[in-house]
């Protein structure tokens, strides 16, 4: 439902208000920061970018440690998805914190926040993240992610074909 902005009973009530998903990400986000500037953080933490979703709440997502480029499929936390899906969405193209549940079958990586373009920022500053995290997927000359070949010139007929066969002969 909408939030209320057009008056009546208690509409400046929650104008105010912040949703606790929204205040989770932030203290994610704050502790995050501060363990990049003492150089303590968890190795188990990653900054990484949602390529596709896959269905019931599992994302693909490329993170790069150690300079080599990681493809997981990590699952968003719990506490993300239901009310708190418009200040927290996932969607493609999204950076997102992922950390390393520490299973060995099933669901190896979680999702555990969303990170606003203003945090994206903040943490590029912060920190040394690789720029090729960053990039953007699309060619100059792709279309939807589709390209076509356009040959230069036709292709030329085969030199000497083969006679045919009379099948009737046989």
């Amino acid at each position: 439902m909408p939030k209320n902005t057009a008056g009546g009973s208690k509409h400046k009530k929650g104008s105010n208000s912040e949703s606790s998903t929204s205040k989770k990400a932030k203290k994610l986000f704050e502790n995050i920061l501060s363990d990049a500037r003492e150089g303590d953080g968890p190795d188990s933490l990653h900054i990484g970018k949602v390529q596709r979703k896959l269905g019931q709440g599992r994302m693909e997502v490329h993170y790069i440690h150690e300079e080599r480029l990681h493809t997981v499929k990590a699952l968003v936390r719990g506490s993300l998805s239901g009310r708190g899906k418009k200040d927290a969405f996932v969607d493609v193209g999204s950076i997102v914190v992922v950390v390393e549940t520490g299973m060995d079958v099933g669901v190896t990586h979680e999702i555990m926040g969303v990170l606003t373009p203003q945090q994206v920022k903040d943490l590029r500053e912060e920190m040394n993240l690789d720029p090729r995290l960053f990039q953007s997927e699309k060619a100059d000359g792709a279309a939807d992610g589709i390209e076509f070949e356009t040959p230069d010139e036709p292709a030329p007929a085969p030199a000497a074909a083969a006679p045919e066969i009379d099948i009737d002969n046989i």
